[in-house]
């Protein structure tokens, strides 16, 4: 008989963490999980480009991307809005229909992340976040995550560092150090207002938006 799969990384099971001094020592087995039981609700992030809206329908598709890759052919999704579903589009907050209006108006091909929830019932995809174009750290720029570690006057020190390039490929640093000042431009989740001195050590959420405008 036909069933349902999910299949999930178990990321306990994968990866154990020695710490010995000031050395840290991560071991990664990893574990899949499939499973006929959904989790319910079935939590999901889904990633990709813009390809319809359909507001009358109260959804939209999306060409999916899925982790780091910018390009090449992986499917298509249909994601539906309801009216809790809140959208963050070139930095700006809309709620409900106001959002599903603007996400209408971005050209296709414009950087999506949704975040949500599966419903079983109706068998659907059901956004409670949605970020499009400028709010998405990989819409148009090379990016740089990571967790700031140390700051001195506008420098600051990345540990951790991935950085995603525009061209697909990416690469890993121990430590990077970046510049900040009166051009950068610093935003947080869900359109808040900040500056560079809200950069301090243990940011993690602002890295990537924050070295999007200083590689754009």
């Amino acid at each position: 008989m036909p069933a349902l799969v999910t299949l999930d990384f178990d990321l306990d099971a994968s990866n154990a963490i020695v710490i010995s001094g000031d050395t840290a020592t991560v071991t990664v087995q990893p574990i899949l999980i499939a499973d006929t039981i959904r989790e319910e609700p079935k939590p999901f992030r889904i990633r990709g480009l813009l390809s319809d809206v359909n507001a009358q329908e109260e959804q939209f598709e999306l060409d999916l991307h899925p982790f780091r890759v910018r390009s090449g052919a992986f499917g298509d999704a249909t994601v539906h809005v309801d009216s809790e579903t809140r959208y963050e589009i070139d930095g700006e907050v809309y709620a409900a229909q106001a959002g599903l209006v603007a996400l209408a108006e971005k050209d296709l091909g414009s950087a999506v992340v949704v975040n949500g929830e599966w419903d079983s019932d109706a068998r659907a995809y059901v956004a409670t976040s949605v970020y499009v174009g400028t709010s998405v750290a990989w819409d148009d720029a090379d990016v740089l995550r990571g967790t700031v570690v140390g700051r001195t006057g506008d420098m600051l020190q990345v540990r951790g560092a991935l950085i995603e390039l525009a061209d697909g490929t990416f690469v890993f640093n121990d430590t990077f150090a970046i510049n900040v000042g009166s051009d950068t431009v610093v935003t947080v989740r869900g359109g808040q207002e900040a500056t560079i001195a809200d950069i301090s050590v243990d940011t993690t959420a602002m890295s990537s938006m924050l070295v999007q405008a200083l590689f754009a």
